[in-house]
């Protein structure tokens, strides 16, 4: 195989430009192989398929979030992250369709993001372990600016489980 730190360099290149400006039908392939290789690097075990279908790379990550629900705030730990949501573990995860507002806390800054979200699944986590107790969060309505926030915590997510993975 080669080497996983030149794939994941190329990818990010493809992946700044894809979301910037467009990509040439070969570099549009040449991102999904590399987006296909990189799945398989974060989530052993998840079929292509199914990693197929996200617009994203989950990314391993752990930071404290907290949403309101109900008029209850709860604390939970975020587990993994992708452009599109999060998955937040969790012992009592609210029912799907639930409209919620994440608060997620970054901590070495110490900033708090604020990005509303939508449950879209229970109990299954990022390597679809049904046994994994919490729930997927996808984001929903982001502005302009939720939408850059979002995307630089995701780069840095990605980059930092790049360098645990490696």
């Amino acid at each position: 195989m080669a080497d996983i730190a030149l794939l994941f360099r190329r990818y990010m290149s493809l992946e700044s430009r894809r979301k910037s400006s467009s990509l040439s039908v070969v570099e549009v392939e040449e991102w999904s192989e590399l987006k296909e290789i990189l799945n398989s690097h974060f989530q052993p075990g998840v079929s292509k398929e199914y990693a197929a279908q996200r617009d994203s790379i989950r990314v391993p990550t752990h930071l404290n979030v907290s949403f309101e629900s109900y008029g209850e705030i709860r604390e939970v730990l975020m587990t993994n992250l992708s452009r599109g949501g999060i998955f937040v573990a969790s012992d009592r995860p609210l029912p799907i369709g639930t409209k919620v507002r994440v608060k997620i806390r970054v901590e070495e800054s110490g900033n708090v993001i604020n990005v509303p979200g939508e449950v879209v699944s229970q109990n299954i986590g990022a390597d679809l372990v049904t046994e994994e107790r919490g729930m997927g969060l996808r984001f929903v309505g982001l502005n302009a600016s939720q939408k850059k926030v979002v995307d630089a915590l995701y780069q840095k997510a990605l980059q930092g489980a790049f360098e645990l993975g490696d």
